[in-house]
């Protein structure tokens, strides 16, 4: 059968002229170019005439300021055409790279299945990738790797729930929820207000402010039982006073509030995205979009565990590569997009096994802080917990840094310290209070800009008034850097780091 023949054969079985229907829809009133491929007509194979609808509906969308959906079903280039189907494949590419550069979404849809060239292409290419479950999603399938390898391929393989754990994809979704999650997807973009802040210099006397703060919202025994008063008074003197180790052992109680609880409590409609789009998804790292007081905003944070189980799940909240290259790119997308960022710090640290090191956690750390500090969007940080070294500060370069009271930030841990400095991990006590990392010393040397109070006793004791303290915080910064314009945001981000150091010249 001649090619002809096979175009004549593929029309009449389809109804289509192509393997591809483009043009313009709306999703819940919001508009999008919307490409949609049809298995039907040669197995959704990209030859010239798919190539050139994409290339097409994608320089239209530039025109009109249009987000772009592909949904994607194909076998992949469309041999019979030769080089020239192969040829698609950057075409479309470079297309998509200027769709990029106008900071309009992307959003990459594939169904089963979606192979070959067109997933080397396009298909991967989506600021945002979902799949369909059980879907197939491969560049060669499973055919062609055991006839040309000779290799038996591992269960699930290439189906988008092991492309989910690998990192390959953002979110898996039925069709039946498709059209609502396209819409939700579809109504994050914003713009910021370009109004000039007229003041950058930080508020003085921060501890002072702080300690007064908090022992007049402590106090909400009024009227009431004396002794109960005077009970409430003490404990609140034992805890302003706390040494360092106690504070340390604090931060890392269980059942103070993690970053989901945070999300939970404090944001809406929540969409966790997946993977570094190279190896792996993170589960110690996790981020997504979230509506805060109905604007929408990029959450990131580290993750742990309540018991065992959710720890080994979540790797102890200790990030390998995978993590900060998923954050990253969330970050990259939430400039695109131009909605803040929010992080939220809870790590004993990056972690330092041999597989972690061999796929690069230093490069992945020091990128990561590269990128953020050029980053055109609000980025504010809340450290709830731990604050591990470069750990967290690999996800810790923002404009406004907050910490709750009984969390803590350091170079080192101090039993990490004590085990360098006297070979004797026991002596962390001494290590701790040396290493002035409450959040008391930091206000105190302005690594951070303010303290978070937390219910006496820590934020385990009531984690409903701790989250809500968290909430007044962001509420307070995201509406005050809503004002600011972009160059002042990076400006004020390297400023912040470039004062810090003491020295003698």
């Amino acid at each position: 059968m001649t090619y002809a023949d096979r175009i004549t054969k593929a029309e009449e079985k389809s109804k289509l002229y192509d393997a591809i229907v483009t043009g313009t829809a709306k999703f819940h009133d919001l508009p999008a170019v919307l490409c949609v491929m049809d298995f039907a007509y040669m197995g959704g194979s990209m030859g010239s005439v798919v190539g050139e609808k994409i290339t097409r509906a994608i320089e239209h969308a530039i025109k009109k300021h249009l987000p772009v959906i592909i949904i994607s079903t194909s076998g992949g280039a469309r041999m019979q055409e030769g080089v020239m189907s192969l040829m698609q494949m950057a075409k479309v590419s470079a297309a998509l790279s200027k769709l990029k550069k106008k900071k309009l979404l992307y959003l990459s849809v594939c169904c089963d299945p979606t192979a070959g060239g067109v997933t080397a292409s396009f298909a991967m290419l989506g600021d945002i990738i979902i799949a369909e479950p059980n879907a197939l999603i491969c560049f060669a399938g499973p055919r062609v790797i055991k006839q040309t390898i000779l290799q038996n391929l591992p269960n699930n393989f290439q189906k988008s729930e092991y492309l989910l754990d690998h990192g390959m994809i953002d979110l898996i979704i039925e069709r039946k929820d498709l059209r609502d999650t396209l819409s939700r997807l579809l109504g994050i973009p914003n713009g910021h207000q370009n109004i000039k802040n007229k003041s950058m210099k930080r508020t003085t006397n921060f501890l002072a402010e702080f300690t007064k703060t908090f022992i007049n919202n402590s106090k909400s025994v009024s009227n009431g039982d004396q002794t109960e008063t005077k009970i409430q008074e003490l404990q609140e003197t034992a805890f302003l006073s706390m040494n360092a180790i106690d504070i340390i052992k604090i931060s890392r109680h269980p059942n103070r509030p993690q970053t989901l609880d945070y999300i939970e409590h404090v944001f809406e409609d929540f969409i966790e995205l997946h993977g570094d789009r190279r190896f792996a998804d993170d589960k110690s790292l996790i981020g997504g979009f979230a509506k805060f007081n109905d604007l929408n905003v990029m959450v990131i944070g580290h993750q742990k565990g309540r018991n065992t189980k959710q720890n080994i799940e979540r790797n102890f909240g200790m990030p390998q590569p995978e993590g900060y290259r998923k954050s990253l790119r969330l970050m990259k997308l939430a400039e695109q997009l131009r909605i803040p960022i929010i992080v939220f710090i809870d790590t004993p640290g990056a972690y330092p096994g041999v597989d972690s090191e061999e796929r690069g956690v230093a490069e992945a750390i020091a990128t990561s802080m590269r990128e953020m500090s050029q980053l055109r969007v609000p980025i504010i940080g809340v450290v709830i917990g731990e604050g591990g070294s470069g750990g967290a500060l690999g996800i810790g370069i923002v404009n406004k840094l907050a910490m709750l009271q009984y969390s803590y930030y350091s170079v080192i841990s101090p039993e990490g310290c004590a085990a360098i400095l006297w070979s004797d991990a026991s002596k962390s006590n001494i290590a701790a209070e040396n290493l002035g990392l409450t959040s008391s010393k930091l206000l105190e040397m302005e690594v951070i800009e303010e303290i978070i109070p937390e219910p006496i006793g820590g934020a385990h004791y009531n984690q409903q008034e701790a989250i809500r303290n968290v909430r007044t915080f962001l509420d307070k910064e995201i509406n005050r850097y809503q004002q600011y314009p972009e160059a002042l945001l990076v400006e004020e981000r390297y400023l912040r780091f470039r004062n810090f150091g003491k020295f003698y010249e």
